[in-house]
């Protein structure tokens, strides 16, 4: 994933888990750990052995959650995602997962694949301890922040 990641547009637009610290120990840790669990569900493809795109992410209860992938730009002409999902999603049939589930906010690639959305709540219980009000109070100045910047961009639509 790194090796794909450090060629990917990802690298230029900051979304790219490496030169991340604690993304990369995100991925090195949780990687084995569902493994273990037998949750862990990606692809890569390759061309003489060199990583030219990868799908990374977990099964449970016939969904697929898609956390990330990406693929070298050098061969963007190719397709090398689109080429690798075609044969994911086989795989995906066979296994019987029958739900894709693309992980983060929207975009154009996702619309791509699909027309239909849908929303989830997370609920984050914090304890009274300070690691758990230190959580408490982050999660709700990104919850004000994210309110702003909606607000923003319906008052941008609506001018």
């Amino acid at each position: 994933m790194a090796v794909v990641e450090e060629r990917s547009w990802k690298l230029a637009a900051g979304t790219a888990m490496t030169g991340k610290p604690k993304q990369e120990k995100l991925y090195r840790t949780l990687t084995p750990a569902m493994a273990r669990h037998g949750r862990f569900l990606g692809g890569a493809l390759l061309l003489d052995d060199r990583p030219l795109a990868f799908i990374y992410g977990f099964a449970f209860s016939g969904v697929f959650v898609d956390e990330k992938e990406s693929y070298d730009d050098q061969y963007k002409e190719y397709r090398p995602g689109n080429v690798l999902k075609a044969r994911f999603l086989e795989e995906l049939v066979r296994r019987k997962v029958n739900i894709y589930d693309y992980a983060g906010e929207p975009d154009q690639h996702k619309a791509r694949w699909t027309d239909q959305a849908y929303s989830r709540t997370v609920y984050i219980f914090c304890n009274r301890t300070a690691r758990g009000r230190l959580l408490s109070i982050s999660l709700s100045v990104r919850k004000w922040f994210k309110s702003l910047r909606t607000k923003s961009e319906r008052e941008i639509i609506g001018s």
